[in-house]
């Protein structure tokens, strides 16, 4: 009976610790095609289309290979939920090929940057996994960012 009491208990603690709003997909994957587009124009074309949508300080292409057609980088965008603004941070990873990108968006934070009360003063520390409410205003911008890309590698 003792045992039984215990593992109802641990369980009890389990699931109060679980975060029950936590999203459960936190990646968003797409592929697009550009038939006629070399891996090389691509390549121009999308490490063109980071650096001008990615202006914050705190966004950086940490990894370019022209050969691999590989481009990595950390961005930064502000949302507002109610009556609070967010500050999100993502990783992006975007592979190309002759005919064809693929953007993998991963890794989101988040951090409260403005509340009623005005600023709030944040670090690094203050980053913290995502929320569902905040992952759903992530991934509209996720959406809307590779619509951008698909029109920036489809220029000529």
């Amino acid at each position: 009976m003792k045992k039984l009491f215990v593992i109802a208990i641990i369980m009890i603690i389990l699931t109060g610790c679980a975060g029950g709003d936590k999203p459960t997909n936190t990646e968003y994957i797409a592929v697009i095609s550009i038939p006629g587009k070399t891996k090389d124009e691509l390549y121009v074309n999308a490490k063109t289309w980071f650096t001008s949508t990615f202006t914050s300080a705190g966004s950086v292409i940490y990894y370019k290979n022209k050969k691999t057609g590989r481009i990595t980088g950390k961005f930064n965008f502000e949302h507002s939920l109610e009556a609070n603004s967010f500050r999100v941070r993502s990783m992006v990873t975007i592979d190309l090929k002759n005919g064809k990108a693929r953007v993998h968006f991963y890794d989101p934070t988040y951090a409260l940057i403005a509340n009623r009360d005005g600023l709030i003063k944040h670090d690094d520390s203050d980053y913290r996994q995502m929320d569902e409410k905040n992952m759903k205003a992530t991934r509209v911008k996720w959406e809307y960012l590779e619509g951008e890309l698909f029109t920036a590698l489809t220029k000529i």
